[in-house]
């Protein structure tokens, strides 16, 4: 898991795979999992309500699938995008490691 941001915000989300273990994270940080091929659900939780979102790779692909938050003085919201890979990419090496996990499934 990666931030670029000098610190870390207040809102948490609880970020799962289907089959692995969930984690909980903040927006606009990057988790990078390897996955097996094929297609495969992400699911976020906020407010109380599951965001899912589908991903699909054959071996060796990279995609890359954010969280991008809408915040403002009467609340915020979440929601998946994978519109924007060149900045994606960008983003994530511009990071630094903040956490390293090996899942067991």
């Amino acid at each position: 898991m990666v931030r670029k941001r000098w610190a870390d915000g207040s809102e948490r989300i609880d970020f799962r795979v289907e089959g692995h273990t969930p984690v909980t994270t903040v927006p606009e940080s990057f988790v990078r999992l390897r996955l097996a091929p094929g297609r495969h659900q992400l699911t976020f939780t906020w407010n109380g309500a599951d965001v899912t979102t589908t991903v699909e790779g054959r071996a060796g692909d990279v995609r890359f699938i954010e969280i991008v938050g809408f915040v403002w003085a009467w609340g915020s919201s979440y929601a998946w995008s994978a519109d924007d890979e060149a900045g994606a990419r960008k983003r994530a090496l511009a990071s630094r490691l903040i956490a390293l996990r090996e899942d067991s499934r």
